[in-house]
């Protein structure tokens, strides 16, 4: 039995509106051996976390259409995704924007720029 067998792999889901920097994330989480889906913008990323059902989710605040306080809310209120962790993924930073995000359910909280170690931190405290 190979190590994937006993441990599938974790499913990651992102959610953001700049495509360069899902796809520069999405190759660096798939390299640590996690699927990794990308959606750009938040009502395809809410259509897609109910679909593939992510262990966990990273979600950009401020998006065109739905912003990710407010897709953070739908996901919340679904049964199918209420479960899975939210890490807001932004360049806010004021205590007011992290209120809001503790308010509609994140769990925690990466501040643009970062570096791609913020994420395999995350992922190690949310995805054990």
């Amino acid at each position: 039995m190979t190590s994937t067998e006993k441990n599938p792999l974790k499913k990651i889901l992102i959610i953001d509106d700049e495509p360069d920097l899902l796809e520069i994330i999405k190759l660096r989480l798939e390299a640590e051996g996690f699927e990794v889906m990308v959606a750009e913008g938040g009502e395809k990323g809410f259509h897609l976390a109910k679909e593939k059902k992510p262990d966990l989710i990273f979600l950009d605040i401020m998006m065109p259409g739905l912003n990710g306080f407010e897709t953070a809310v739908l996901l919340q209120k679904d049964p199918l995704t209420r479960s899975v962790p939210i890490v807001l993924l932004t360049a806010k930073t004021q205590d007011a924007d992290r209120e809001e995000g503790t308010r509609v359910g994140a769990v925690d909280y990466i501040v643009k720029p970062f570096e791609i170690n913020d994420f395999i931190n995350k992922i190690n405290i949310y995805l054990p």
